[in-house]
């Protein structure tokens, strides 16, 4: 009973270790942060200061917006304030919550260097800024390499 117990856990493990690696494994290899900027609408820095969840009939279709109290830009406009939309989230109210495999998850208070683009263009000023895990958006304490990166490339400091 123990030994059948043990290849259930097993079995279980690496059924959850494929499935997030097959997640993960949507995001192109080898993209560089030059790329990444100039495949980007915006690259800033920022403080999450306000986040709205939209539920839609389909999971698929749940977005957040956040909203983000913009410091330094290196790329878009100067605006004092970006809203960012990701995949998923939680609504208030509702007990169901979605979450997307490459959706970013800000919090509110934290500050990010973000790299977002518009969904269907990059030219496109209709279409809702979206970030993801694929890009190198992060924390600011996490992101020490990306932002001696960019300390190279001009940029404006809007607060």
């Amino acid at each position: 009973m123990a030994h059948r117990l043990v290849n259930v856990t097993l079995l279980t493990l690496l059924g959850i270790t494929l499935t997030s690696a097959t997640m993960r494994a949507s995001c192109p290899a080898g993209i560089t942060l030059e790329q990444h900027f100039a495949g980007s609408a915006v690259v800033f820095v920022g403080r999450a200061t306000a986040r709205k969840t939209t539920a839609a009939p389909l999971p698929k279709d749940w977005t957040t917006l956040t909203t983000f109290a913009v410091e330094d830009v290196w790329k878009g406009p100067t605006e004092t304030t970006i809203g960012i939309t990701t995949c998923g989230g939680a609504v208030e109210g509702i007990a169901e919550s979605v979450t997307c495999s490459e959706s970013m998850a800000f919090r509110l208070g934290a500050r990010y260097l973000v790299f977002a683009s518009s969904r269907v263009s990059i030219a496109s000023t209709s279409e809702p800024l979206a970030a993801n895990t694929c890009a190198p958006t992060a924390l600011v304490d996490r992101a020490i390499a990306t932002l001696q990166w960019l300390s190279d490339k001009p940029h404006t400091t809007v607060r």
